[in-house]
């Protein structure tokens, strides 16, 4: 892609020491730092093996996100959104972000991309309910293969359901699914979802073969990817410093103590020490967003993350 918001975005981080929360469009649109960081160092790995294809949103709002994850595109990778905006779009039909206007429901997303210098007509939109996204329509505008796609849509159970079931027909192997808001409290129908989705409840018409296999919880968001590199992306993110910083564990494998798996699947998940041996695996409070990691080393880093996937 010629823009590059993402590298502006983490430069003005690096200059100005401050976290990316505070350059969000508006309050509902945050975006956890480190998510941003990780959707790059995740995107490393999959070029690394070879995994090129199109990275998107279902549920974009405001976009900041998505516009992390639009800017580890390379040459030939498309990127999509998805989001109720409704105007200019017709159920069934993807055009281009062009044709959202600046006082219409897509207003902020449309804002979000001129203030950062990507063109809308960079951007592949389908502006009705992903309940009217089919693969075939993805296939048809060949915007398939995905490599990187977020799902941040709506938060009913039987939406994210679908939702992921649409994810998984999308993805390629060593594609990464992010779900955002399963550790959130206050978004239960996340996590239901999720658990029917892995349990087989599969809408008609979707591959019962495919499946999907988390690997990490971070920062709001829960990373999920194709069996066959599970293993890989959960030790990548293990020891990458940047990603450990918040303390993560999988158990029982740490300590011998509980179990993070998520249907049967070894998950990477934050933790803060009890006392002084034992490492209890909480979502912490008021932190959902990873605030701690903001320095402005970890700007740098993120920023030359972002410059090395341009080479």
């Amino acid at each position: 892609m010629a823009s590059n918001l993402a590298l502006r975005l983490s430069g003005m981080l690096l200059r100005r020491a401050r976290p990316l929360l505070k350059l969000r469009p508006c309050k509902w649109a945050r975006m956890a730092p480190l998510n941003g960081y990780i959707a790059s160092m995740l995107s490393h790995l999959q070029h690394e093996r070879h995994v090129f294809g199109v990275v998107g949103e279902i549920g974009v709002h405001h976009g900041l996100f998505f516009l992390a994850l639009a800017h580890t595109t390379v040459l030939g990778e498309y990127v999509f959104a998805c989001d109720l905006f409704g105007e200019g779009s017709t159920e069934g039909v993807i055009s281009h972000a062009s044709s959202l206007a600046e006082d219409g429901p897509g207003g902020g997303f449309l804002a979000s991309l001129q203030r950062f210098g990507m063109q809308p007509s960079e951007v592949w939109l389908y502006g009705r309910s992903s309940f009217t996204l089919h693969t075939s329509t993805l296939h048809a505008a060949g915007l398939f293969p995905f490599r990187f796609l977020s799902v941040d849509g709506g938060h009913e159970a039987e939406t994210v359901v679908r939702d992921l079931h649409l994810a998984a027909q999308l993805l390629m192997e060593g594609g990464v699914v992010a779900l955002d808001d399963f550790p959130n409290d206050l978004w239960m129908g996340v996590r239901e979802g999720l658990y029917r989705f892995l349990w087989s409840e599969r809408p008609r018409g979707t591959d019962p073969r495919v499946d999907l296999a988390p690997f990490l919880l971070a920062c709001n968001k829960l990373y999920l990817t194709t069996a066959g590199f599970h293993h890989e992306y959960l030790a990548a993110v293990l020891r990458n410093p940047w990603v450990a910083s918040i303390g993560l564990t999988v158990e029982p494998e740490a300590t011998g103590s509980g179990s993070t798996r998520i249907g049967g699947w070894p998950v990477a998940v934050r933790t803060v020490r009890v006392g002084r041996h034992v490492p209890v695996a909480v979502q912490v409070a008021g932190d959902l967003h990873c605030s701690s990691v903001r320095s402005p080393a970890f700007a740098r880093a993120w920023y030359e993350s972002l410059t090395a996937l341009k080479k």
